[in-house]
């Protein structure tokens, strides 16, 4: 029990491990408290450089206990690594204390290299509630055979992913892949509010290795108001992307996004706006609406059918998307630090312009 407070330190002069293997990590915490709170503030972790297979994880929030985890306003810049694995944040376990449950908030994430896996915030399978919000993710890039994530969350009850500003993630190998945020696991997920763009990989070689959403598994999804922009393209010889790819497991439900893809194709790959990984649409839910798709080759495919207009995407889904559009939307900008990225530019008309429909909260 007791409070926790880890506020205001600083590693940024430079930190350099020379000899390969074992892990590096910031801040960390493994016991299993019941009562007390926890404040992990305004650190700053920059400028760390490790070789070979070490694996790090600047800030590790594993308590087992109840007690939810405030992980807010920290820094993590500038680090390279070697073949192993990289977390800037990672909660687990905790986040059942009401409220916003595990608050991961207000960090800022950037230029991490490795030739390893890259995820900017993971949430762990173990904990109850989180709220994954206002966070800024950019400069993610591997040269490995492996994944980076801007977020990454198997949260088991409930998780609350909005706000968050995600861009400039890349992988260089043939068989990277780069995900926005991912959804992997959990009863309920709510991702709404998220800006999400510039992702690549150029190197790949596979018929999706690019997703702005990826949602590969969990119960109840819902989707809301977010923004995702693809404009990638491979030297592999087969390469397509998805602005939204979805399992059919969990029930998913798309309202007042903007998903556009305007990516190039290698071979036989897709770059879709909509992508389910079956032909079941019982999972895709009725509410589903107000949405604005575009892409310059194919609305939809789900491995067997594939819409190559909005229009016949609309028959296919018939009576959810009813109501969305089809637009190749003007952004005043389309470079991930410009503080008006992917906003509309002024006086552009638009579809979006008083087209989504109120939701309940």
């Amino acid at each position: 029990g007791g409070s926790q407070t880890i506020n205001s330190n600083s590693i940024v002069t430079a930190f350099a491990k020379t000899g390969a293997g074992g892990s590096i990590t910031g801040i960390t915490t493994g016991g299993s408290s019941t009562t007390g709170t926890f404040s992990w503030s305004s650190n700053n972790f920059s400028n760390i450089t490790v070789t070979g297979a070490t694996s790090i994880t600047i800030i590790n929030n594993t308590d087992g206990g109840s007690v939810n985890h405030n992980i807010t306003n920290n820094t993590i810049n500038n680090i390279v690594g070697g073949t192993s694995t990289i977390v800037g944040i990672n909660s687990s376990f905790g986040g059942n204390q009401g409220g916003s449950g595990n608050l991961v908030s207000g960090n800022t994430i950037s230029n991490i290299s490795s030739a390893g896996a890259i995820s900017g915030i993971t949430i762990g399978s173990s904990g109850t509630s989180s709220t994954v919000s206002g966070n800024t993710i950019f400069g993610l890039a591997s040269s490995g055979a492996s994944a980076v994530s801007g977020i990454t969350s198997a949260a088991p009850t409930s998780n609350n992913i909005f706000g968050n500003k995600i861009y400039d993630l890349s992988g260089s190998n043939a068989s990277s892949t780069v995900n926005g945020i991912l959804v992997s696991a959990g009863t309920l997920h709510n991702v709404y509010n998220n800006i999400i763009g510039d992702l690549r990989t150029t190197a790949a070689n596979a018929a999706n290795p690019l997703n702005g959403l990826n949602f590969t598994g969990g119960t109840t999804i819902n989707a809301y108001h977010n923004t995702v922009y693809l404009n990638g393209s491979s030297s592999g010889a087969l390469f397509g992307s998805s602005a939204i790819s979805a399992s059919t497991s969990p029930t998913l439900t798309l309202r007042n996004n903007i998903f556009i893809n305007l990516s190039t194709t290698a071979g036989a790959g897709l770059a879709t706006v909509y992508r389910r990984a079956s032909t079941t649409l019982t999972s895709y839910a009725a509410a589903s609406n107000n949405n604005i798709f575009f892409s310059n080759a194919t609305f939809f495919t789900d491995g067997t059918n594939t819409d190559a207009t909005f229009a016949a995407y609309q028959t296919r889904v018939s009576t959810r998307d009813n109501a969305s559009y089809s637009e190749n939307c003007s952004f005043a900008s389309t470079t991930g630090s410009s503080s008006s990225f992917l906003h509309f530019a002024p006086a552009a008309t638009t579809l979006a312009e008083s087209g989504g429909a109120t939701i309940a909260t």
